[in-house]
This record gives C-alpha cells, sequence and structure tokens, in this order.
C-alpha cells in the first residue's frame, strides 16, 4: 500500500511539475491530498482563501515568488506575503521606509533578501 501511494504521489508530483520538498514534515497521505487540493483548487479556479490587496497609487510594484511589492506614495515600498493554506504559508507584510532618492523603479527576490531600486536622474 505504501509503495502505491507513494508511486501515486511521485506521479501527482510530476503532473504538476512540482518537486517534493525535504521540509515537509507530514506524513504521505496527508502530501498527497494537499497536493491534489492543490492541484484541483487551480483547475477549477476555486481556493479555499482569498485575501484582497490594494493596489496603491504609487504606481509601481512587481509580483515575484510569491511576494507582491508596491511603492507608496511616499516613497516606502510594502511587501506582502500572499498566503497559502494549502502550502502552509502564512500572511505577513513588511516595508522598507523612504529611502533618500525617488525611487523610478525596483526589482527584489526575497529568497536573497535582496531589493534593487532604480534612482530617477535629475536632467
Amino acid at each position: 500500500m505504501d509503495t502505491t501511494l507513494a508511486l501515486q504521489y511521485e506521479t501527482e508530483l510530476w503532473a504538476s511539475g512540482m518537486e517534493n520538498s525535504a521540509q515537509n514534515k507530514q506524513d504521505l497521505p496527508n502530501r498527497l491530498e494537499l497536493l491534489t487540493t492543490y492541484q484541483k483548487s487551480w483547475e477549477d479556479l476555486n481556493f479555499p482563501h482569498y485575501e484582497k490587496i490594494s493596489i496603491l497609487r504609487g504606481g509601481v510594484w512587481e509580483l515575484f515568488g510569491g511576494v507582491l511589492a508596491q511603492k507608496g506614495l511616499k516613497k516606502d515600498i510594502f511587501f506582502y506575503t500572499l498566503p497559502s493554506s494549502i502550502r502552509g504559508i502564512s500572511k505577513a507584510s513588511w516595508i522598507i521606509n523612504r529611502p533618500d532618492f525617488f525611487v523610478r523603479d525596483f526589482s527584489f527576490d526575497n529568497s536573497q533578501d535582496l531589493v534593487v531600486m532604480v534612482d530617477s536622474p535629475i536632467w
């Protein structure tokens, strides 16, 4: 039975383009159930939880790696981790307070704790 479940789990991972995480300490039946729930949610576009996040008027935003970042009107950059009850990702937010220059554009990589900001040149 365990080998059949393991084979089914590996097949479902492959079909969804995902990999098993070494950090996932749940037993095999729970992992398979979460994976099939995740796939079904995307298939039907029917998610167990959703949250609205307002777009700020700063005009500059990035969405990368499950994190939404937006520049506010007063140069602050607001970051929001997009939660997922299926994947066990909690909601979180943080702010980078006003750099000493006008941020024309920015990008980030949360996995590297990296933010790159582009200054607007004065002509």
